[in-house]
């Protein structure tokens, strides 16, 4: 895709915590609507003691996407990921 029509099919860019549970469902029930983005951000309102839990959530709610997308048509906007900061973490 050329970059420049990206830049202009992001449409508008709703925010939503990264661990809310509900995105899933709002999007595949399409109560966003079809002309918008969707920015799952780790940052600002998720607590430094819960970001590894935000983490979590996040995975499963593209996993779910994922699998609801096999069995359902539905709009899927772009997603971003806002991340907390740009290190990655290893298991100990």
């Amino acid at each position: 895709m050329n970059n420049s029509l990206l830049y202009y099919s992001v449409g508008a860019l709703l925010y939503c915590p990264a661990n809310r549970k509900t995105v899933v469902d709002s999007i595949v029930n399409n109560r966003f609507g079809t002309k918008y983005s969707l920015a799952l951000y780790l940052e600002d309102t998720i607590r430094d003691d819960c970001v590894a839990e935000a983490e979590q959530i996040l995975a499963n709610s593209l996993c779910q996407l994922e699998q609801q997308l096999q069995s359902k048509d539905f709009y899927l906007p772009k997603i971003f990921v806002r991340v907390r900061n740009a290190h990655c973490r290893t298991a100990n």
